[in-house]
């Protein structure tokens, strides 16, 4: 299978893999930023971006090893929400020397031992409206990046433009990324991600609970827990300038 993998830059390689229903141009910023002192990796899930008529085998494993064909062995993965999953199944694989955890849960779906992520019931409901109207459902979804409580028009207005920049992902590939989120429960595995990671998360993340990050930065062993305060779940749009720098001062370190 051929995927198509965007870089720039030259210097100690980062990989900026996106988050579930996005694409790699949402990395465009903060990849010109990193740039001058690092080569950028923007691989695309598959059936995302510019990735739309790829296939894989679902699961977490399966979508780990395809972004791993698209970049090179020793990086500093920066990993966006399922993005984040996906980078931390690669470190377990000592494919990543580093670790940039941005709006990323060890669980999705709540549980019984579980309160950090959404109710079961409701990531039905939202499966449900993806397969009757995938545009307006996504167009909700992107909504959802402001942080709690605010109404930011122009980052709202990005936000809903942005996921469509490269067209909707295959139908296929959203399903599968809905099952990776469903089913994935990396928690009794996050001793195995030995290294060095920075859990970077918006205080007002209304899509990846802040105390989900709190408990994925106590849980690894060798994680700093770096809360963003005012923020929501678009890190890598809203506060790019900042995601950059702390990028940089962590892979460079």
């Amino acid at each position: 299978m051929t995927y198509r993998c965007e870089t720039m830059g030259a210097g100690p390689d980062v990989v900026l893999v996106h988050g579930w229903a996005w694409h790699g141009g949402v990395w465009e910023s903060v990849a010109r930023q990193l740039a001058a002192r690092f080569r950028v990796w923007m691989p695309e899930l598959p059936g995302h971006g510019h990735n739309r008529q790829t296939t894989v085998n679902d699961g977490l494993d399966a979508w780990s090893d395809a972004m791993r064909q698209q970049v090179p062995a020793a990086a500093t993965w920066v990993g966006w929400s399922l993005g984040g999953l996906v980078a931390l199944a690669a470190a377990r694989l000592r494919y990543a020397t580093r670790l940039v955890l941005i709006g990323t849960t060890p669980r999705f779906v709540s549980a019984d031992d579980w309160d950090c992520g959404w109710p079961a019931e409701q990531f039905a409901r939202f499966r449900g409206d993806i397969e009757r109207d995938g545009d307006i459902a996504l167009e909700r979804f992107a909504g959802l990046h402001v942080p709690a409580g605010a109404t930011p028009r122009p980052l709202l207005r990005r936000l809903r433009g942005e996921i469509f920049a490269r067209g909707v992902p295959a139908t296929q590939a959203l399903r599968a990324g809905l099952d990776i989120l469903r089913d994935t429960d990396m928690r009794a595995v996050l001793t195995e991600v030995t290294v060095p990671t920075l859990v970077l998360h918006g205080e007002g993340d209304q899509i990846v609970f802040p105390r989900a990050a709190a408990y994925l930065a106590q849980a690894l062993p060798d994680a700093h827990h770096r809360p963003v305060a005012a923020a929501g779940h678009a890190l890598p749009l809203s506060h790019e300038e900042l995601v950059a720098v702390t990028i940089g001062e962590f892979a460079g370190g």
